[in-house]
């Protein structure tokens, strides 16, 4: 049977998945509603029924990809718990948990088991509960913040050449061209919240900065201090259960960058009298 961390780290993937899927019915709605412009009837009703099933499809996935998020990160926690005091203490709890993911992850939860996902080597207690606090907070607050920044920059990007083309063009082109430019422009910035990219980037920056301030608690913190350590523990949970998970492709870019800073901290703090 899978530790409960991998069966969280197979949940995250497929929370990823499903909001990739949603992002690619957003995108047909968006082609969709681009062709109900430009297809003479009765392609325009056609593509306007393909628009109206591809958002409803959308809004079923960022459901079920929250869902399965929540599940996910609720095992995380629980996991990391265990892990860090050597015990589980609610197995009942535990069992319940396991029972809302599926078969078919709880399997594919066994190509995420990792036993050296957290580094610390403290013996179980609260000072390894610390060490895999602060490490998870570390991690969340690279991984928010590379996140925000490649959305900005991404959605920005796109968004400004949208609006560049649809207006600059108009001199250039016949006015019913332009016209055609000008409503796709707003079918365009129509499209944005939708799949709610500039969202998800400023959800990404607060929670890193949530994480940032976790970290610096934990810092200085005494593992031994039982209700600060919890406090810390709630904080940093609820800033990543309010948070969307971080893209895949962010991570695979990062991870060998924060495990090295990673390391290079630890060892600089080992050096500290």
């Amino acid at each position: 049977m899978a530790s409960l961390t991998a069966l969280a780290r197979a949940g995250f993937a497929r929370a990823k998945l499903l909001h990739r899927v949603r992002l690619g019915a957003h995108v047909l709605g968006l082609a969709a509603g681009l062709g109900t412009l430009l297809a003479p009837a009765p392609g325009a009703y056609i593509s306007s029924l393909v628009a109206l099933l591809a958002e409803g499809a959308a809004w079923l996935l960022r459901h079920r990809a929250n869902g399965q998020q929540s599940v996910a990160e609720e095992a995380r926690r629980r996991g990391l718990l265990i892990d860090a005091l050597g015990v589980d203490e609610e197995p009942l709890d535990t069992t319940d948990l396991r029972r809302r993911f599926s078969a078919r992850l709880e399997t594919q939860a066994r190509k995420f088991e990792d036993e050296e996902y957290y580094a610390s080597k403290e013996a179980p207690g609260l000072e390894r509960l610390r060490s895999h606090l602060q490490e998870s907070a570390f991690w969340s607050k690279g991984l928010y913040e590379a996140a925000a920044q490649r959305s900005f920059w991404v959605w920005g990007a796109v968004a400004t050449v949208v609006v560049l083309v649809s207006y600059f063009a108009q001199p250039f082109v016949a006015a019913a061209t332009a016209e055609i430019a000008v409503k796709a422009m707003v079918i365009f910035l129509a499209f944005l919240p939708a799949t709610d990219g500039f969202g998800q980037a400023l959800g990404w920056a607060g929670a890193a900065k949530q994480a940032d301030a976790v970290d610096r608690r934990l810092e200085r913190l005494d593992a031994q201090a039982r209700e600060p350590l919890i406090a810390a523990f709630a904080d940093y949970s609820v800033a990543a259960a309010c948070t969307a998970p971080i893209p895949a492709w962010v991570y695979d870019a990062e991870r060998e960058r924060l495990n090295t800073l990673w390391r290079e901290r630890k060892r600089l703090a080992s050096q500290q009298p």
